[in-house]
């Protein structure tokens, strides 16, 4: 489960507009995107269907899979996982108020950070759970955090490794749409071409 945040500043940089700054249990400040960076996820209606299956969407779960690059830097630097010493920190941070859902590009559509869960044993796989308005075709969530090239030394890829991997569901909880189809399979931190899916009902 994702920990609490203690304090949330913001600073000014010169024509970059507001830098997430947050301040751990120590008073020291963390800003995440420095090091880590996102994937955007664009959702979009599956062609040749009559109905919207976006409409009333309340929650949405994204899991990707990593790649070597993200293993292998976090086999070596186990520091910078969600649980570590560095990790913890930056984890925190992006599922807090300035976090995924607070630093824009989402095309309008409004979210919270619910869960961010990572698995570096067994499935290798980030998983993140956003409660989500005003959802529809066109709306993207950023999907993270994962560390940059200049933290790696590698392209941080992750990669979708099956159709469930993004599932939206009502706010009962009920599963209302799957996705038919996904394109690119892959994503790099912070590159430009989002991976869009096409959205279905079960």
């Amino acid at each position: 489960m994702v920990r609490g945040l203690v304090v949330l500043a913001f600073v000014l940089a010169a024509g970059c507009g507001r830098t997430p700054i947050y301040f751990d249990d120590d008073d020291v400040a963390v800003d995440w995107t420095h090091s880590y960076g996102v994937v955007r996820v664009r959702f979009r209606i599956a062609p040749n269907i009559t109905y919207d299956p976006l409409v009333g969407t309340g929650r949405v779960v994204v899991e990707l899979d990593y790649l070597d690059c993200i293993l292998d830097f976090y086999a070596s630097n186990p520091e910078w996982r969600s649980d570590g010493a560095e990790g913890a920190e930056i984890f925190d941070a992006a599922a807090g108020p300035d976090g995924l859902c607070g630093i824009g590009d989402t095309n309008g559509l409004s979210c919270d950070v619910v869960e961010i869960e990572e698995s570096v044993e067994e499935s290798f796989r980030l998983r993140v759970v956003y409660d989500v308005r005003g959802l529809t075709e066109g709306t993207q969530v950023l999907f993270g955090p994962l560390p940059k090239r200049e933290l790696t030394q590698c392209e941080s890829i992750v990669r979708v490794g099956r159709n469930e991997a993004f599932q939206g569901f009502d706010p009962a909880g009920a599963l209302l749409w799957e996705t038919l189809s996904f394109g690119p399979d892959k994503a790099a931190a912070d590159q430009g071409q989002p991976i869009e899916i096409s959205a279905i009902a079960p």
